[in-house]
């Protein structure tokens, strides 16, 4: 199993029982993700939107599987239409490419209804980082960008043999972040992303 589909995973188990939690009910959450393309584009890095549905009625093993078939076909078919990415892009990129982009995504992010949530994962160096002779500690991901209407999401760096994981909330309505960091910290706890599988 990947780290990203370890993380997906993990994030879909968390949600699902902070929801049971407060007796709420979600047939499928849908988690955005972004996915590199086959190759850069001439804009720079090709980075796709894809939004990856998981049923929240099973758990374990049942969700590990569904998330990393669904991703990894994701995956497979952005990189295999490279030479047509506008098909793969959702609506919300679509208007990235129109003016003003800064207006045009806030009006789309306040809008959306494809998904509840986005989860980032980045990959950080793989050897500790010196700066100005110093050692780094760690590097935290850190989102600056606007939630839009989806009330948190979920970024991840993966650096020097470590996940660093952050929850960013909408502070009007990001009174469950702590219960919902508290158990995507056991979730993550649980999976090893180097098993097999």
């Amino acid at each position: 199993m990947s780290v990203n589909e370890a993380l997906l995973a993990a994030v879909a188990t968390a949600f699902r029982g902070l929801l049971v939690e407060r007796g709420e009910t979600l047939a499928t959450l849908r988690i955005a993700v972004m996915v590199a393309g086959s190759a850069p584009s001439a804009r720079g890095n090709q980075a796709i939107p894809v939004v990856i549905p998981v049923d929240l009625d099973r758990s374990g093993d049942a969700v590990r599987q569904q998330v990393s078939v669904a991703l990894r076909g994701a995956v497979e078919q952005v990189r295999s239409d490279g030479s047509s990415a506008a098909s793969a892009t959702t609506a919300g990129a679509a208007l990235l490419r129109l003016r003003p982009v800064a207006l045009r995504y806030r009006h789309y992010l306040r809008r959306q209804r494809r998904f509840h949530t986005l989860v980032s994962t980045l990959r950080g160096p793989s050897t500790p980082s010196v700066v100005g002779g110093h050692a780094v500690a760690r590097i935290i991901p850190i989102s600056t960008g606007e939630l839009g209407n989806t009330t948190l999401q979920i970024l991840a760096l993966s650096s020097a043999d470590e996940l660093l994981v952050t929850v960013t909330a909408d502070r009007r309505h990001g009174g469950d972040l702590e219960r919902l960091a508290a158990r995507l910290r056991r979730e993550l706890a649980e999976v090893d992303p180097s098993a097999p599988g």
